[in-house]
């Protein structure tokens, strides 16, 4: 790997300005810092300032693999960079005890591509930062997410009172190491909760494939990129490794 494409979505409502804006400067401050002849492209999506449309509850992308709302805001840049991404940060303040708004409705407009783990081969680091409860559960909540989507999570920054003991630095250099290995190796690894869930969503689709459901948009996505062939998770990163045309 001679090159690293980042992509941070930020769900802060004050940008780059707050507690956790602050957070992903210094994690992306540190990669840099520590890999002086890697290539780094970075592209920020402060979603307070991203035009991205309320998710409807239409279902259409679940059940045709598009969102009409594409049309109309932000979703497809957002979404052509992520497929391009080597790392996906996740940045998220705690608001009543859960991710941000902003993040939220971002993560709904994504939803359909969970099922898909559109996303995988890719590394995610997770930020979330808190005055107070929540910072666990939104952490937990994040990395769920970034799972179903297919990523790698490689590490969480936790910006807290509950984490006085923890500076940003000693928390950012334990993912410094797993990034390392990745860019030595060439090679994203899976884990028990990536393998978990996709052998979960795979034997749910051979089931509906080997039905014949008509017009069942995710068992025909499995099915027709060879997913149900697979024997681990670990072979699906290798796949999309293979195929994709962002490769580095």
């Amino acid at each position: 790997m001679k090159s690293l494409n980042i992509v941070t979505l930020l769900g802060s409502g004050n940008g780059l300005g707050g507690n956790t804006g602050r957070a992903v400067t210094a994690l992306l401050k540190t990669i840099i810092e520590e890999h002086p002849n890697l290539s780094i492209d970075h592209q920020l999506f402060s979603i307070r300032d991203t035009p991205v449309a309320y998710c409807l509850g239409y279902k259409t992308c679940f059940h045709k693999g598009v969102c009409p709302l594409d049309k109309d805001d932000s979703l497809p840049e957002i979404k052509e960079k992520l497929l391009k991404a080597d790392l996906v940060i996740i940045g998220s303040p705690v608001y009543s005890g859960h991710t941000s708004g902003y993040l939220k409705n971002l993560i709904d407009r994504l939803s359909y591509w969970t099922h898909l783990m559109e996303l995988a081969g890719k590394m995610c680091v997770i930020v979330v930062s808190a005055q107070g409860n929540g910072i666990n559960e939104t952490a937990n909540y994040l990395f769920e997410i970034a799972s179903f989507l297919g990523m790698s999570v490689i590490g969480t920054v936790y910006k807290s009172n509950f984490y006085p003991s923890e500076t940003i630095k000693q928390q950012i250099m334990p993912i410094i190491i797993r990034l390392n290995h990745t860019i030595i190796n060439n090679q994203v690894t899976s884990n028990q909760f990536l393998d978990s869930k996709f052998l979960e969503f795979q034997q749910l689709f051979r089931m509906i494939h080997q039905k014949n459901v008509k017009k069942h948009h995710e068992a025909e996505f499995w099915a027709n990129h060879h997913y149900l062939e697979l024997h681990d998770f670990q072979e699906l990163i290798q796949l999309k490794k293979n195929i994709s045309p962002y490769n580095s």
